[in-house]
């Protein structure tokens, strides 16, 4: 057993969490489904069937989530851009990407990391930000400093940021161990914050 396996406490816990996310998702989809077949239709019936599609993709995403989790790591050499690009398409796929600024990333830097799990990383950390109703959009960024590759995520400041929860930050910060990476963030629960995953360069 390597310092990067799951003990088995830790295993049941990310099955419990999945299980109920995964519960969660079916759960609306069947009430979707339900209105579709009982009420009278809509003047507009494909916006429930699209949110059907991105409740489908979110359940997707759910299982690929848990894969990566338990599958063997495996790091290779990666342009950092590819999977900027990646995590953009990934959030794009879910109907998510459109709600944050992307700006062009300057960075010719490679790394050698578990692509997959870093994108697992960077999309789950998407998917709990707040999208403000009335103020400036959250940003997802890629830049270099000194010898490290960095991913950001940053957040207006709101009044309640979502927490993270403990156990999902302990998972993120294990993969992107794995991968030779560090994951931080600052700002508190009533300001602006930024989440860093952090690579060292390979260039």
């Amino acid at each position: 057993m390597s310092d990067h396996d799951l003990t088995p406490p830790e295993a049941r816990a990310i099955v419990r969490r999945y299980a109920h996310d995964l519960r969660n998702m079916i759960n609306c989809m069947d009430l979707e489904i339900t209105c579709l077949l009982e009420e009278a239709p809509a003047a507009r019936p494909e916006l429930p069937i699209r949110k059907i599609r991105e409740q489908l993709a979110l359940t997707e995403r759910l299982v690929y989530g848990i894969s990566v989790r338990f599958r063997e790591p495996s790091s290779h050499p990666a342009a950092a851009t590819d999977i900027f690009y990646n995590w953009k398409q990934q959030l794009h796929k879910l109907g998510q990407g459109a709600l944050f600024e992307w700006p062009e990333p300057q960075c010719t830097a490679a790394i050698t990391v578990d692509f997959a799990a870093v994108i697992a990383i960077l999309v789950e950390i998407c998917l709990q930000v707040r999208i403000p109703a009335e103020s400036s959009l959250p940003v997802a960024a890629l830049h270099t400093e000194a010898d490290r590759v960095i991913f950001s995520v940053k957040e207006p400041a709101l009044e309640s940021n979502y927490p993270t929860d403990a156990q999902q930050w302990q998972e993120w910060e294990r993969l992107a161990t794995i991968s030779g990476g560090r994951l931080e963030r600052d700002g508190g629960e009533f300001a602006a914050r930024t989440t860093r995953l952090s690579f060292p360069s390979c260039l």
